[in-house]
């Protein structure tokens, strides 16, 4: 699988969930098993809210 599919989409997911959910979302990221580990994933989810800040100071998107 493309790693955008397997990993980008998610994370863009993850990120743009949480920024319109304003903190009631899930935080759970769903990853395909067979293309990233645990150890990949906790590290990806460590990253997160840094990447909604970053996205909130960037302020492209007036919802967040």
């Amino acid at each position: 699988m493309p790693d955008a599919l397997s990993k980008t989409v998610p994370i863009w997911c993850a990120v743009l969930n949480r920024c319109f959910s304003r903190g009631s979302g899930s935080d759970e990221i769903w990853f395909p098993s067979e293309c990233v580990s645990a150890q990949e994933k906790s590290h990806i989810e460590a990253l997160i809210p840094s990447f909604v800040n970053t996205l909130k100071v960037a302020d492209v998107l007036p919802l967040c």
